[in-house]
């Protein structure tokens, strides 16, 4: 199950869970499994497609919290994994940037991968093909 995750899974949490005392290259490559550097380059696309070219080598807890919030993404996605989970992806940033989220996020799904967004933003909700509302114990699809 882990080896499936570790190829397959990328995921947002809410914390971001990077390393603050590392690089935003360095966090995003660990995406990939480490630190080699045949991963440097698909990492700087990465962190390209959120935007964050030129913070490769600043350093993750230097970072605002929607700047960290996009480094996080980028780790997520850098593997174009199959399924992409996501909890409050976009809860750090501004409405402008959420729409260039999520149109990146628009593309994996063209490109086949499975995204599960959990989130409280109306706006991440409508651009989503299905929706599934939680609301104590009920579970609804809209």
């Amino acid at each position: 199950m882990a080896a499936f995750r570790k190829a397959n899974v990328g995921v947002i949490t809410q914390r971001y869970d990077l390393l603050p005392e590392r690089t935003a290259l360095q966090n995003v490559m660990l995406g990939l499994g480490g630190n080699k550097n045949a991963f440097r380059d698909p990492a700087a696309d990465a962190l390209g497609h959120v935007g964050l070219s030129k913070y490769e080598n600043h350093r993750v807890g230097r970072l605002s919290g929607g700047e960290a919030q996009r480094v996080a993404i980028a780790r997520a996605i850098v593997k174009s994994p199959a399924i992409l989970i996501a909890d409050e992806p976009t809860g750090a940033l501004d409405e402008q940037t959420e729409n260039e989220v999520l149109d990146l996020f628009d593309i994996l799904r063209a490109r086949g991968s499975l995204l599960v967004i959990a989130t409280h933003s109306e706006r991440v909700a409508q651009r989503c093909a299905r929706q599934v509302v939680i609301t104590g114990k009920k579970v609804v699809e809209v």
